[in-house]
């Protein structure tokens, strides 16, 4: 009986040869594994980067058919973006109008305007790719004295020009 390595060890070769031009990713770690079987056991390999023999053995066949294209991860159902791009030049015109509208009132203005539901994260993503900041009030201590608050504030504005001795 043949082992991996006599089967496949120009496959394994190979995957160590373009494991060194490619970037780290998901893929470079499959072309790690199928490497190190060129001088360990599958078993050990396996074991080492927490996969079933079965998983690599699956790695080396895709690898050998497909090379680094097959081993890379492949999205299965891309997620359609709610809003086009004319949407999204709308709420861009919006913000530039009122840059203090809330996300709520941006949720709310998408609703009516595009009948769309959409969440604040997916505004707050889609306000990021505009290069919008998002702008949030100060916290305020449930302990804070308003008064205090207050009085610091206009004796602060106050001693702004002084010099103090």
């Amino acid at each position: 009986m043949k082992t991996i390595r006599q089967t496949h060890g120009h496959t394994i070769a190979e995957a160590a040869r373009v494991l060194k031009t490619i970037p780290f990713s998901k893929a470079a770690v499959k072309l790690q594994a199928i490497s190190a079987v060129s001088h360990s056991t599958i078993n050990k390999v396996s074991e080492v980067f927490n996969v079933a023999n079965t998983t690599l053995k699956f790695w080396i066949r895709t690898f050998e058919e497909s090379g680094i294209e097959g081993l890379e991860s492949k999205v299965k159902n891309p997620k359609k973006p709610k809003l086009d791009m004319a949407q999204k030049e709308q709420i861009r015109n919006w913000i530039e109008s009122d840059p203090n509208v809330t996300m709520k009132k941006l949720k709310s203005m998408i609703r009516k305007n595009f009948n769309i539901e959409i969440s604040l994260v997916g505004i707050w993503k889609n306000v990021q790719k505009m290069n919008f900041a998002h702008i949030t009030a100060r916290s305020v201590h449930y302990k804070q004295d308003k008064e205090k608050l207050e009085e610091f504030k206009k004796n602060s504005n106050r001693n702004k020009g002084k010099k103090s001795k």
